[in-house]
């Protein structure tokens, strides 16, 4: 070997340096290196999995909360269906009363013009029958017919008229 120009104690010496140097750094570089390379592995596979967990209860908030807001808009919903259904009624309750009243006030008008008008027949008849009294008495000065018998001619008169 010496021809090739390889000295045969100078390559055992260097194999054996070589083997002592690889010997440390396996034992106090490479497993120490190895085992924090694979501790943080794990921590990033630990802070993945954290985010994922994360990640999906907040998906799971929002979609209870979701559910809340959905559930709040329907009770406002209904609460505005059910203030406009009251609303409706006590409007038609008004209206109800208010025409209850007007047909109350009706017929008591009616009521009221019934009875000043028989009252004003009545008051006519009388007027009527005095003054045709008074007539006949002047007319026939002498007393030709009595005041009974007049009166009936007269109410008799009126009957017949009220009759038309």
């Amino acid at each position: 070997m010496d021809k090739l120009g390889v000295s045969l104690p100078w390559l055992l010496t260097q194999l054996i340096s070589f083997l002592v140097v690889l010997f440390v750094l396996q034992r106090y570089a490479y497993k120490p290196l190895l085992a924090m390379m694979d501790k943080r592995k794990q921590d990033i596979a630990n802070a993945l999995a954290n985010a994922e967990k994360v990640r999906e209860d907040a998906a799971a908030e929002r979609a209870k909360f979701e559910q809340q807001l959905e559930a709040e808009r329907r009770e406002r919903q209904q609460a505005v269906t059910s203030a406009t259904a009251q609303a409706e009624k006590v409007r038609q309750e008004i209206i109800n009363k208010a025409n209850e009243e007007a047909t109350q006030i009706k017929a008591k008008a009616l009521s009221d013009a019934e009875y000043e008008r028989k009252q004003a027949m009545v008051q006519l008849q009388r007027d009527v029958a005095d003054l045709s009294l008074a007539i006949t008495r002047k007319v026939l000065a002498n007393g030709g017919v009595d005041d009974a018998k007049h009166r009936a001619l007269v109410q008799q008169f009126l009957n017949e008229v009220e009759r038309a």
